[in-house]
């Protein structure tokens, strides 16, 4: 859970409520990247170049949305009832971007200039 659901209400009837815009933020999203490049050469026309890149290298988890969806679940409940907020999975992580990705890539080069 990201927010307390607890510390919102349903508002009364024909209202719009009292929350300010942009009272919620998203989730924030830092990211590490990184990667290493060698290129080993044989002789003066040949050359072999190798790169490992790793993407969130610290494998943070990082979440791509909230749900804004007050529905219960319960047969017969209404989104409007003030006990389906809590009970809910309004303001739960509705997902996350990928984890750690690594790659590998190998070239030859032939007829290579410096």
């Amino acid at each position: 859970m990201l927010y307390n659901p607890a510390a919102f209400a349903i508002p009364t009837g024909l209202t719009f409520g009292n929350v300010g815009r942009n009272t919620l933020a998203g989730p924030g999203r830092i990211n590490f990247d990184f990667g290493l490049f060698k290129r080993f050469s044989f002789g003066e026309s040949r050359a072999l170049d190798f790169r490992w890149e790793n993407f969130n290298l610290f494998n943070h988890t990082q979440y791509n949305g909230i749900s804004s969806s007050m529905d219960c679940g319960v047969v017969g409940s209404t989104a409007a009832d003030p006990a389906c907020i809590n009970s809910s999975s309004f303001l739960h992580a509705s997902g996350a971007h990928l984890a750690r990705r690594m790659q590998f890539g190998l070239r030859f080069n032939s007829d290579f200039s410096p």
